[in-house]
């Protein structure tokens, strides 16, 4: 890309700390008018860690009288900063989006296929990164998908799976709003939230375990891991007063009724579960059973924090995990996620 046109994205990346990387596509260039979209990364000033990401559409214009020069009125920007407005608009293109029409005879459309194939072995890297998710869409859509699929051919594996990732990071982020949601509504019920758990339980650790019903339990949720533990899943709500403990670091802390209660129902269903219950499969090793209690919100308090870490040092095989922790957890996996985006990444 040329230092004329986009001298101020190298200079952005070089000397803004806030920024990660930076990169950018060319989608249009004419006599007079160039558009370009661009992808941007920011970091957390305090942390370092992924803050947020945007994409910027601009345009330049020149003139016989004028150099290249940025448009504003035919510029814009979609932050994901505060309102979402990155993830919303993809979700949007994704599900509104049509695929073309299929206007070509047999002889051109074979014609038109090789003819693709070599430009795209012509693209770079974010090229064809653009061109997968377009065909992503279209496979869905197309009567005959194995002459699109063919196409897959000419793409490298990694361009692939970036592609994936980044359907991926939408999902997460979605579903991450929806929790949020859910626990900034007072009125939210634990039944919901374990519901929602359910339906993405990447939220609670468990993007790759797998699922197991308990037909006598059916509110609990279990999940067996990559390490062969089952894990009960017992969620409550973030509760509306403060903290889950009372009491002071010299008399102690003491765990109010609402996780007394649920450490109760933790240690009868751990007693109750057998694993031959779950129609277990004859390859798997059991290593073990445990729980973990989802239930209220530190509220950044300290010593509900260190009073929470003392709790769990004493329990066996059940954990106490509130909502805030599980949110940061969230938050951290969808920033691995982001970072592993290797396509965006400045080189």
């Amino acid at each position: 890309m040329d230092s004329e046109l986009h001298p101020e994205h190298f200079h952005k990346a070089q000397h803004n700390p806030d920024i990660d990387s930076i990169s950018s596509i060319r989608l249009y260039e004419g006599t007079r008018v160039r558009q370009e979209l661009v992808y941007g990364v920011v970091k957390d000033r305090k942390t370092g860690r992924f803050h947020h990401d945007y994409a910027t559409f601009k345009t330049y214009r020149k003139s016989k009288q004028q150099p290249w020069k940025p448009d504003p009125k035919a510029s814009f920007t979609l932050s994901e900063d505060k309102a979402q407005a990155l993830t919303q608009a993809l979700a949007f293109l994704a599900t509104r989006r049509p695929a073309p029409e299929n206007l070509l005879s047999p002889d051109a459309k074979a014609d038109a296929h090789h003819d693709l194939i070599d430009q795209i072995n012509q693209l770079d890297s974010e090229e064809r990164l653009e061109i997968i998710l377009r065909l992503l869409r279209d496979v869905l859509a197309d009567p005959e998908p194995r002459q699109i699929m063919s196409m897959f051919e000419a793409i490298d594996a990694e361009q692939l799976a970036s592609g994936a990732r980044l359907f991926q990071i939408a999902s997460w982020r979605k579903s991450l709003r929806g929790f949020h949601r859910l626990m900034r509504d007072p009125v939210s019920e634990a039944q919901q939230f374990s519901r929602f758990f359910a339906e993405y339980p990447w939220l609670i650790g468990h993007a790759d375990s797998e699922p197991l019903g308990w037909e006598a339990v059916p509110e609990v949720l279990v999940y067996r891991g990559s390490d062969n533990w089952l894990e009960l899943i017992l969620t409550r709500t973030p509760l509306t007063e403060h903290g889950l403990f009372h009491g002071d670091e010299r008399q102690g802390w003491h765990p109010v009724h609402e996780l007394s209660q649920a450490l109760g129902q933790a240690q009868i269903l751990l007693e109750q579960l057998n694993p031959d219950d779950l129609n277990p499969r004859p390859d798997w090793t059991l290593q073990g059973v445990k729980a973990r209690i989802l239930i209220g919100h530190s509220r950044q308090d300290l010593l509900q924090e260190k009073a929470l870490q003392r709790y769990n040092r004493h329990l066996h095989r059940i954990e106490v995990q509130t909502f805030d922790q599980l949110d940061k957890l969230a938050l951290s996996r969808l920033s691995q996620l982001q970072v592993r985006l290797s396509p965006f990444k400045s080189q």
